[in-house]
Protein backbone atom coordinates (compact mmCIF):
# COMPACT_ATOMS: atom_id res chain seq x y z
CA UNK A 1 0.00 0.00 0.00
CA UNK A 2 3.03 2.91 0.72
CA UNK A 3 4.05 2.04 -2.90
CA UNK A 4 0.25 2.73 -4.38
CA UNK A 5 0.03 6.04 -1.93
CA UNK A 6 3.67 6.90 -2.94
CA UNK A 7 2.86 6.77 -6.92
CA UNK A 8 -1.10 8.69 -6.22
CA UNK A 9 0.84 11.11 -4.20
CA UNK A 10 3.07 11.59 -7.43
CA UNK A 11 -0.02 11.58 -10.05
CA UNK A 12 -1.62 14.40 -7.74
CA UNK A 13 1.32 16.45 -7.80
CA UNK A 14 1.72 16.31 -11.65
CA UNK A 15 -1.91 16.73 -12.49
CA UNK A 16 -1.19 20.18 -14.07
CA UNK A 17 1.72 18.52 -16.38
CA UNK A 18 -1.19 16.15 -17.89
CA UNK A 19 -1.42 17.06 -21.46
CA UNK A 20 2.43 16.60 -21.96
CA UNK A 21 2.54 13.38 -19.88
CA UNK A 22 -0.03 12.21 -21.64
CA UNK A 23 1.79 13.04 -25.18
CA UNK A 24 4.85 11.38 -24.17
CA UNK A 25 2.64 8.32 -22.24
CA UNK A 26 1.41 7.05 -25.62
CA UNK A 27 4.30 7.42 -27.54
CA UNK A 28 6.21 6.02 -24.66
CA UNK A 29 3.47 3.24 -23.79
CA UNK A 30 2.99 1.96 -28.09
CA UNK A 31 6.83 1.93 -28.83
CA UNK A 32 6.81 -0.38 -25.60
CA UNK A 33 3.53 -2.16 -26.61
CA UNK A 34 5.56 -2.79 -30.18
CA UNK A 35 8.29 -3.98 -28.90
CA UNK A 36 6.68 -6.96 -26.82
CA UNK A 37 4.27 -7.60 -30.00
CA UNK A 38 7.94 -8.21 -32.10
CA UNK A 39 9.15 -10.16 -29.32
CA UNK A 40 6.05 -12.15 -29.37
CA UNK A 41 5.61 -12.82 -32.86
CA UNK A 42 9.14 -13.43 -33.45
CA UNK A 43 8.80 -16.21 -31.02
CA UNK A 44 5.58 -17.60 -32.21
CA UNK A 45 3.79 -17.41 -29.05
CA UNK A 46 0.17 -18.19 -28.18
CA UNK A 47 -2.31 -14.95 -29.96
CA UNK A 48 -3.71 -14.10 -26.69
CA UNK A 49 0.13 -12.93 -25.56
CA UNK A 50 -0.26 -10.38 -28.78
CA UNK A 51 -4.10 -9.63 -28.06
CA UNK A 52 -3.06 -8.66 -24.18
CA UNK A 53 -0.33 -6.58 -24.74
CA UNK A 54 -2.23 -4.78 -27.64
CA UNK A 55 -5.46 -3.90 -25.71
CA UNK A 56 -3.89 -2.86 -22.65
CA UNK A 57 -1.95 -0.31 -24.63
CA UNK A 58 -4.65 0.30 -27.02
CA UNK A 59 -7.00 0.92 -24.46
CA UNK A 60 -4.33 2.98 -22.37
CA UNK A 61 -4.18 5.64 -25.36
CA UNK A 62 -7.70 5.30 -25.90
CA UNK A 63 -8.28 6.99 -22.35
CA UNK A 64 -5.55 9.86 -23.08
CA UNK A 65 -7.38 10.71 -26.53
CA UNK A 66 -10.76 10.77 -24.32
CA UNK A 67 -9.39 12.61 -21.94
CA UNK A 68 -10.14 10.25 -19.56
CA UNK A 69 -9.24 11.67 -15.50
CA UNK A 70 -5.24 11.66 -15.34
CA UNK A 71 -5.38 9.41 -12.69
CA UNK A 72 -7.13 6.97 -14.28
CA UNK A 73 -5.26 7.31 -17.33
CA UNK A 74 -2.33 7.07 -15.16
CA UNK A 75 -2.47 3.95 -13.95
CA UNK A 76 -4.12 2.22 -17.07
CA UNK A 77 -0.50 3.87 -18.60
CA UNK A 78 1.35 1.80 -15.59
CA UNK A 79 -0.78 -1.15 -16.39
CA UNK A 80 -0.06 -1.20 -20.24
CA UNK A 81 3.91 -0.65 -19.20
CA UNK A 82 3.90 -3.65 -16.54
CA UNK A 83 2.03 -6.30 -18.72
CA UNK A 84 4.55 -5.15 -21.61
CA UNK A 85 7.29 -5.35 -19.91
CA UNK A 86 6.07 -8.95 -18.52
CA UNK A 87 5.42 -10.77 -22.02
CA UNK A 88 8.99 -8.93 -23.58
CA UNK A 89 10.83 -10.38 -20.31
CA UNK A 90 9.11 -13.73 -21.40
CA UNK A 91 9.38 -13.87 -25.10
CA UNK A 92 13.00 -12.39 -25.20
CA UNK A 93 14.58 -15.93 -24.48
Amino acid sequence: MVLINKINSVIDREESNQYGIMTLAITAGSCLAGIAAMFILQNDAATWQLGTVAATAMGSNAMAIGQAPFKTFAWSFIISAIVSAIFIAINVF
